[in-house]
């Protein structure tokens, strides 16, 4: 399987580095509020912008 790969020190990597970025994605939107974001969620923002990078 894909995760037997990989050993324990890179998942927490990746896992660590996923919440940083998603944190500092919020912390950033929740800042400039919603000003060309209407109809979406600060979440749903977050969550766009996360799988897009």
């Amino acid at each position: 399987m894909f995760l037997n790969d990989l050993d324990g020190s890179l998942i927490l990597e990746i896992g660590l580095r996923t919440i940083i970025m998603f944190t500092f994605v919020l912390i950033f939107l929740r800042s400039t509020g919603k000003k060309g974001v209407r109809q979406l969620s600060i979440f749903e923002v977050a969550i766009i912008i996360s799988l897009g990078s």
